[in-house]
């Protein structure tokens, strides 16, 4: 018997990173193909028919999964095997039909449902979404190049961003990206389709530096300002805008007045004739009309204005009187207006563009930026984010209405992505992170491109505003609306539009773009280190919150019930399969070498190991071993490939044989050598002699079975889920009515015990007490039966409720945040996560404002306290400057 060749644990061609290919018990289908060949000219006649196939492209491969797929359909329809209740006649070839199916497409279907149950099978949907943003990329590129536009950065944001037509390109921080491309394929893992997350791609260079301009000067030279335009000549420019743009221009017309231009030029000095050696004092308009305004004012002081651009500078004597002051007002509010100076561009397609005076400006001075390394994204035509919804009201009762009607039409598709955003922990999720959309309909591509306008009404609205103003009742049945559609003019009631129609009343659903600052690694509190820009140093304070930001927390709607459909995809027990998989790495290649019970006591033995590698634990380490060579100022360039680094070196050279590396690599070995020793048996060859693993393959195999995540991240992620479940899983059971009435008060005890019910310490005290008192009495059935019917209602599963069980502080933060913006629930909502709003501020006003040790919002507070005490290593989310002010608070 020949000897077996020594099997290698780390392919050559698993070295570079290539996943090994999906096992599927069946034979490969070319194969079962070829098996029936012969049964086949039965069927080449209806082939023919329906797929135009032909003797000759039997052998092809580019025809042969039409060919399966076909001979499937056909096989099922004579066999009448979808419609079981009808009775299936006899015809000559029923025999062969049969033979075909139990040979081929059975075994297929095994196959096939084999290839289902794999995780990449949930992931590969994911794939055509980013297939949309390779598009929108190689379009995002052609238009850099043609128009050669200046990349802005978005002060308003930490990260670079650009939207450019089709397509949206974010310039991130390192552990952004990394955040940002995990969490969309935890959120993808767990989603019923596999294609949540609007798909994203990376751009390697975003330059237009170097670019020609053709035409730039000419373009420019026809830039007008709005205010020199007759009103007539600006309303016809506005139906050539976008929506957005018109929102800037009719922000920039409805801006105070200019002031008089002789302020604008002048720079402004007091003298006081007091001083025996009086001084000039330069003073700008702003301080001017806050002196002149609040006073003291003293007449003895004398104004100058001093005359610039000029060979010597004049100063003139001003006479301060009303008229002045006012012409200073107006001067001091036209500095504050909010819009900059815009201009109007005429576009080679009789179309205009908006331009601010800066972009202009860059334009001019050809300042073109390259945008460096980034990921882009589709823009989703049709979508709105809350935030842009709220702006659309001029009162917020109004928007806070209409945000509630959109999120009571979402669809069980759309509520599901909600509850994935906290299952996988998104910490940034605030009105303008979170989009809002028309559920896919097949019609609905025909009709996103059009305008429509309203018979008596001027102006033209996009299908995003169409939506949007369908919804809130603007237009309904009786709306006259004229469209451009295959080159026809349709004006028609949209009663008599019907596929518009159904489009319209179609289910909304979220869209998830923004998935950076994510993947948390505690579920108790986080902490974040601010600071100020302003600062001469960069000290900062640490400060602490609860793990999760969300925008529904702002809302009615958190406290809606779930749909049993939403329960179901959430208890589903395969979606947690599939994410532990990928998680843990279980496609490794050495790990597909052993038997699955083998790789799981691998996976157990890897633990201590990975345990210091969390992002979190470098924090409080900066400086000691291994992590003295990190800096808090280069923080946001952490990565799990940094971690992973880290891990390698740990895991090499000489090791006791009592430390975890030593035990984990001793265990391995076995484990391959059994799994080797099993793989000679089956094939009948001698086992080759065991050989140790060299160094070089422990660092190839350290490199393939880090994790996905943290050791921290995985944790914290897993306990969020078995919260999740339990807590669902002991409602259920609660509100079954099937517990016999001697378990039930011992069943009520156990839920309302548990660290995963939705209950703040206040309400679980509440419980329990009410519990105890009925257990010292005798049975009462109606005593017992209403207090069943209040923990059912308190803890009825919503999304609110599915999140506290999820984040155990977050119940008890919601209630202090209540106290803390006097009843305001949705600035409550709004202040959870947010940091502006760190949870020892809450609870130091709670104690000061609430004394008494007995107050229910003075035991909050200390419960809280202690708990934070008790927290030694909170995960740590990263260093933030701002200069913004806080909210009067309370």
């Amino acid at each position: 018997m020949a000897a077996a060749a020594a099997v290698s644990p780390v392919s050559p061609s698993y070295v570079s990173g290539q996943s090994p290919a999906i096992q599927a018990p069946s034979p490969q289908p070319e194969m079962l193909f070829q098996q029936t060949f012969s049964l086949l000219n039965l069927l080449i006649p209806e082939l023919n028919k329906k797929l135009n196939i032909t003797h000759m492209d039997l052998a092809s491969e580019r025809v042969l999964p039409a060919i399966i797929f076909g001979m499937e359909n056909l096989v099922r329809e004579k066999l009448k095997l979808d419609s079981p209740e009808e009775e299936t006649l006899d015809f000559p070839e029923k025999k062969q039909y049969e033979q075909i199916y139990g040979q081929t497409i059975s075994l297929l279907n095994d196959a096939k449902k084999q290839i289902q149950k794999h995780p990449y099978h949930r992931i590969s949907p994911g794939a055509a979404e980013d297939g949309k943003a390779a598009m929108a990329r190689g379009e995002l590129l052609i238009q850099l190049c043609l128009n050669n536009r200046p990349i802005k950065k978005n002060q308003n944001s930490k990260h670079m961003v650009m939207v450019h037509g089709g397509a949206v390109a974010k310039r991130s921080s390192p552990i952004a990206t990394y955040e940002e491309r995990t969490a969309n394929q935890l959120i993808n893992l767990l989603s019923k389709t596999g294609r949540a997350v609007v798909g994203a791609v990376e751009l390697v260079q975003g330059s237009t530096k170097d670019l020609a301009i053709p035409g730039l000067q000419k373009k420019l030279a026809g830039a007008v300002r709005p205010e020199t335009l007759e009103k007539a000549t600006l309303d016809e420019i506005k139906k050539k805008l976008s929506p957005i743009e018109n929102v800037l221009l009719e922000r920039y017309c409805a801006r105070p007045p200019p002031p008089d231009r002789n302020l604008r030029w002048r720079d402004w000095i007091l003298q006081d004739p007091r001083e025996p050696f009086p001084d000039l004092i330069p003073i700008s308009s702003d301080d001017l009309y806050s002196f002149l305004k609040n006073g003291p004012w003293n007449q003895e002081v004398v104004l100058y204005s001093v005359q610039q651009g000029v060979s010597s500078p004049r100063l003139t004597r001003i006479d301060v009187d009303d008229s002045f002051i006012s012409k200073i007002t107006a001067a001091y509010e036209y500095t504050k207006a909010p819009s900059p100076d815009l201009f109007l561009i005429p576009q080679a397609d009789s179309g205009w563009k908006v331009m601010t005076q800066e972009v202009l400006e860059d334009c001019e001075a050809k300042e073109l930026r390259s945008f460096g390394k980034c990921r882009v994204k589709p823009n989703i035509s049709d979508m709105f984010n809350f935030s842009t919804i709220r702006r659309m009201f001029e009162k917020p009762q109004h928007s806070n209405r209409f945000v509630e009607r959109l999120l009571n039409q979402l669809g069980a598709d759309g509520i599901l992505k909600a509850m994935l955003m906290g299952e996988v922990g998104l910490l940034d999720l605030y009105a303008a992170n979170i989009g809002i959309a028309l559920s896919d309909h097949p019609a609905k591509k025909h009709y996103q491109e059009l305008t429509f306008k309203r018979i008596l009404e001027t102006d033209e609205l996009t299908f995003q505003f169409l939506w949007l103003r369908y919804l809130n009742e603007e237009i309904n049945d009786d709306t006259v609306l004229q469209f451009r559609m295959d080159k026809r003019l349709i004006t028609k009631p949209l009663g008599q539009l019907p596929e518009l129609k159904e489009i319209l009343e179609n289910s909304l659903d979220l869209v998830i773009f923004d998935t950076d600052m994510s993947l948390s690694e505690s579920n108790l509190l986080q902490s974040m280190e601010l600071g100020k820009k302003s600062s001469k140093d960069d000290r900062t304070e640490l400060k602490f919150y609860t793990p999760i930001r969300s925008f529904f927390l702002e809302t009615k709607w958190k406290d809606m019930s779930l749909p049993k459909e939403v329960i179901d995809s959430l208890l589903d027990p395969e979606r947690e399969k599939r994410l532990r998989y990928w998680v843990d790495k279980k496609d490794a290649p050495i790990y597909q070498r052993l038997k699955p019970e083998a790789r799981d006591r691998i996976i157990e033995a890897l633990t201590p190991c990975i345990a210091p590698f969390e992002f979190s634990h470098m924090r409080y380490q900066v400086g000691n071993p291994p992590y003295d060579d990190l800096h808090l100022s280069n923080w946001d360039q952490v990565t799990l490939a940094s971690l992973r680094t880290k891990f390698v070196q740990s895991m090499l050279g000489p090791k006791e044989e009592t430390s975890e590396p030593s035990k984990f690599w001793t265990l391995l070995q076995r484990e391959w050598d059994l799994a080797q020793g099993d793989l000679a048996k089956k094939t009948a060859a001698a086992a080759a002699a065991p050989q140790p693993f060299s160094e070089e393959q422990k660092r190839i195999i350290a490199n393939q079975i880090f994790p996905r995540l943290s050791n921290r991240q995985k944790k914290t992620l897993y306990q969020r889920l078995a919260n999740e479940r339990e807590y669902l899983k002991g409602y259920g059971e609660l509100s079954s009515k099937l517990i016999p009435e001697e378990n039930l008060l011992e069943k009520m005890g156990e839920f309302v015990a548990k660290g995963s019910t939705p209950l703040t310490s206040a309400e679980r005290t509440a419980f329990t007490t009410r519990l105890q008192e009925i257990k010292g009495k005798p049975p009462d059935l109606g005593t017992l039966q209403n207090l069943l019917d209040d923990i059912l209602d308190t803890c009825v599963p919503t999304y609110f409720n599915v999140m506290k069980a999820m984040y155990p502080l977050l119940a008890n933060n919601f209630a202090l945040a209540l106290t803390f913006f006097r009843g305001d629930r949705q600035r409550a909502g709004a202040s959870i996560g947010d940091y502006h709003y760190p949870l020892e501020d809450m609870i130091v006003k709670a104690k000061k404002q609430f004394k008494q040790p007995d107050d229910p919002t003075h035991m909050l507070a200390v419960s809280l306290a202690k708990r934070i005490r008790e927290i030694k290593f909170p995960s740590y989310t990263g260093c933030f400057f701002d200069d913004r002010e806080d909210e009067e608070q309370g």
